[in-house]
């Protein structure tokens, strides 16, 4: 009976110890059944997961489009200055009509300031795109040449930009498809850099519709001013 309790009393030491101090791994590559190093632990791939019914990625919703004009693929502009900037300077005051040159060509036009348009538009009555492609959307990038005059027709100049987009504008009886590239107008000591729509304003009183991405940060337009002369 005693040998018996001895024997006992050892088997329960011995599960306390196994209990208070687990067996580690054995790392040693002698101790392994094969001689050979235990294969490393791989951690679990997350990156792909596994998308259940339920649980698929929403998608962001279109940025809204205006109802005119049908927006397409186009190369940014670098920001022509920062938005603060433009609400702590003095503004300038433009009349219903002004006279605007524009900066490569150096012709001076007269112009219909409108701030109900969104963009500038140029009368042009030719123009050329180098390696031009059937769809419009591949030329964005492109450089494209056209022809300029001021309102009298007397002085005529090829200018040549990069096209930054092109617009569809409706209308009630049809879609006209129009190339945007950047320009450079100057009104008196103002210079802006701005994307201006081209298309033929041949039947348009003036050759140059100055828009609100002309007109925004820098103007206030006083319609009783006929002129800015």
């Amino acid at each position: 009976d005693t040998a018996a309790d001895s024997s006992a009393a050892a088997d329960t030491v011995g599960e306390k110890q196994h209990l208070d101090h687990p067996p580690q791994a054995a790392t040693d590559p002698t101790n392994s059944p094969t001689g050979e190093d235990p294969a490393p632990t791989t951690a679990p791939d997350t990156s792909a997961q596994d998308w259940s019914e339920g649980s698929q990625p929403v998608e962001a919703p279109p940025a809204d489009e205006e109802a005119s004009v049908e927006k397409e693929p186009s190369i940014e502009l670098d920001p022509l200055r920062e938005e603060e900037e433009s609400q702590h300077k003095q503004k300038c005051t433009i009349g219903a009509t002004a006279t605007i040159m524009e900066k490569k060509s150096e012709l001076v036009f007269r112009a219909r300031v409108d701030s109900g348009a969104k963009s500038c538009s140029l009368h042009v009555d030719k123009i050329s795109i180098e390696n031009e492609a059937e769809q419009m959307r591949d030329n964005i990038g492109k450089v494209i040449s056209f022809r300029v005059k001021n309102g009298e027709g007397k002085k005529k100049r090829w200018l040549k930009s990069k096209i930054a987009s092109y617009v569809i504008i409706k209308t009630s009886s049809s879609r006209e498809r129009r190339y945007k590239v950047p320009l450079t107008f100057q009104w008196k000591h103002m210079e802006k850099k701005v994307l201006v729509t081209l298309n033929d304003r041949n039947a348009m009183g003036y050759p140059l519709l100055l828009g609100r991405n002309f007109l925004r940060g820098d103007f206030l337009v006083d319609v009783e001013l006929d002129s800015d002369d």
